[in-house]
């Protein structure tokens, strides 16, 4: 019988704490208050003065997006290949949104949720969410858990269609994807879009498995997969995009969303690289 995978974070921030020794302190208390809570919740410790003058301890549940971006901050860090991954799919994904004609507003609504796609990645190990060659049928399946996971997480913070584009980014338009293989018109154009940018942002980034793929390449695998794992639509916008050019911006390798990473070669089934 299968168990529903669950899982409480405690976050403090760099600033609040005087030394490592200090902020794993605050780091457990505030997982501790996380769990004393129920199942997948997060607790933030923040700095809080008593009467007395003396430093105490309060603790904020997830109720705000800046302390949920925290958390997907520190998911992106674990692994120094991903590090400000989010943010560089939130980018795309908003850019992408609006050359296909979303008003500004809503691009920036599914913008919010994409910043966040990638939370429930909280639940996955290390030694698997890092390893370096192939994974196991079980190993892909704890991955497979991070969208639904990451759902749940965001649920309190994010409205109810912000939450299924996180729970959907790694559908296919072919049905093949998961949590829940969905395709048609069950799979929304915002799960779409962010799918795209996800994907993108893997293929061009290095990983613990391969180097980046240079941005033609990985132009070309997503030609290849769009209309079956990509949405032909969106993949078009993503092509418009490539071939306008956009301004350099701060960052390594990136091109405002776009990365010119190493060369190599790849077969399709790199595209959606988890």
């Amino acid at each position: 019988m299968a168990s529903q995978l669950t899982v409480s974070a405690g976050i403090v921030d760099l600033g609040h704490a005087q030394d490592p020794k200090e902020m794993l302190r605050f780091a457990e208390l505030a997982l501790r208050q996380a769990k004393s809570t129920g199942h997948d919740a997060v607790a933030v410790y923040l700095p809080g003065r008593v009467a007395d003058g003396q430093a105490g301890e309060r603790f904020g549940h997830l109720q705000t997006l800046s302390a949920l971006r925290a958390l997907a901050r520190a998911v992106d860090m674990r692994d120094e290949n991903t590090q400000r991954h989010s943010e560089r799919v939130a980018a795309l994904t908003h850019r992408l949104a609006v050359e296909m004609g979303w008003p500004p507003r809503r691009a920036g609504h599914l913008q919010e949720a994409a910043l966040v796609h990638d939370v429930g990645k909280v639940g996955v190990p290390d030694a698997v969410l890092l390893k370096a060659g192939p994974l196991t049928e079980e190993e892909r399946l704890i991955i497979e858990t991070h969208p639904s996971l990451g759902a749940r997480i965001v649920s309190e913070i994010l409205d109810a269609e912000q939450v299924a584009w996180v729970r959907g980014h790694h559908e296919r338009v072919d049905g093949q994807g998961y949590p829940d293989g969905l395709s048609g018109d069950d799979l929304s154009q915002g799960a779409r879009i962010m799918a795209v940018a996800d994907t993108w942002d893997a293929m061009t980034s290095d990983r613990p498995y391969r180097k980046a793929l240079s941005s033609e390449r990985a132009l070309e695998i997503a030609i290849d997969v769009a209309g079956s794992q990509l949405d032909a639509d969106v993949v078009a916008a993503l092509v418009r995009l490539h071939r306008a050019g956009v301004p350099e911006t701060q960052g390594h390798n990136q091109v405002s969303g776009f990365h010119t990473g190493a060369g190599g070669t790849a077969s399709d089934d790199e595209a959606g690289i988890p």
